[in-house]
């Protein structure tokens, strides 16, 4: 059953191949089917491709269609305007990353609280 999870997964109907949401929601109904005859391993794999999931999710969440790439010449205005402000340009990219390093920690670290309180009980 395990190894036919990953030959039977869904295709992207734009490209044809697959997708980690594909794979997220095709683990999701079998891990629903198989309910908690899963071992914890299994169990922590279904909570990760989850997780997986949530960020992939995220990735999307700003389409470059709408939210333009910024050029070198932006980032110089940009990097301009906050100088002018008594800002850095630097700071404000920091805390962008920060951001989303943060929310892939938090994302990963419930999967991992899940875990660990599971192996306290």
């Amino acid at each position: 059953m395990v190894l036919g999870l990953f030959h039977g997964c869904v295709r992207s109907p734009r490209s044809g191949h697959r997708t980690m949401s594909d794979l997220g929601n095709e683990v999701s109904l079998i891990a629903h089917d198989i309910g908690e005859k899963l071992p914890d391993s299994a169990k922590l794999l279904w909570r990760l491709a989850d997780a997986i999931d949530k960020i992939e999710q995220w990735t999307k969440a700003y389409p470059e269609d709408i939210f333009l790439p910024m050029t070198t010449e932006d980032w110089r205005d940009h990097h301009a305007m906050l100088k002018g402000h008594g800002r850095s340009g630097s700071a404000a990219a920091a805390d962008c990353m920060r951001h989303v390093a943060l929310g892939m920690k938090k994302i990963l670290d419930e999967v991992m609280d899940a875990d660990a309180s599971k192996k306290q009980v």
